[in-house]
């Protein structure tokens, strides 16, 4: 059941499955970068906290704790010139009357920097 005043925000957002694989080929390239993930359990996730993993290409995984706040998680990740960039979200998954079956954690944006 959805309460008064708890729609879900509009705008450019996406809750991953129990696994999500993101891909992007940085615009320039670079040996390693630094990658920022904003993300989090907002309503309507019933889940207040949770731990995901995060592993990102040539780097170790990582876990991260996530709560109902959507922010950046930075990590850094290294890469072959011309490779593309692959970050890949193990997540619990949840399920709610009215929403798709199995979803994860939302995942807002991703953006990634080169490093020196």
């Amino acid at each position: 059941e959805v309460l008064p005043g708890e729609d879900p925000p509009p705008g450019l957002h996406r809750w991953t499955l129990g696994h999500a694989r993101l891909r992007l080929l940085p615009p320039r390239p670079a040996a390693s970068y630094q990658v920022t993930l904003i993300m989090g359990t907002p309503f309507p996730s019933p889940l207040t906290s949770t731990e995901v993993e995060v592993t990102a290409s040539g780097a170790s995984a990582r876990r991260i704790r996530l709560d109902r706040e959507l922010r950046p998680y930075v990590f850094p990740a290294s890469l072959a010139p011309g490779q593309p960039l692959e970050v890949a979200i193990q997540a619990p998954t949840w399920s709610r009357l009215g929403e798709p079956a199995a979803q994860g954690v939302r995942v807002d944006r991703m953006t990634v920097k080169p490093l020196p």
